[in-house]
């Protein structure tokens, strides 16, 4: 689960899918939707804006998303992460 303080995004590994959600004031969590990833989704990390995700996947792939002001999830682009498949960890600044 990756947090930009006003969105948590859980990583499906088994569907390749990310799920979004907004929290509100009293905690309670409301889907936002979810969206299609590389598969065996590792890890994900949101930079402190809360303007983009991005979410490493098995393969050595890093996905990258910008989040709509809707909480909407729009793929930008991915890379592959040369001798990445198997690495574990992500961070965004």
């Amino acid at each position: 689960v990756a947090s930009d303080g006003r969105h948590l995004f859980a990583s499906n590994a088994g569907s390749a899918t990310e799920s979004g959600y907004t929290v509100s004031a009293s905690g309670q969590l409301t889907l936002v939707g979810q969206t299609a990833t590389d598969p065996a989704t590792i890890d994900a990390s949101a930079t402190p804006s809360g303007r983009f995700l991005y979410v490493q996947a098995g393969p050595g792939i890093i996905d990258e998303y910008a989040v709509a002001p809707a909480e909407s999830l729009t793929e930008i682009g991915s890379v592959t992460v040369p001798n990445g498949s198997g690495a574990e960890g992500i961070v965004a600044l």
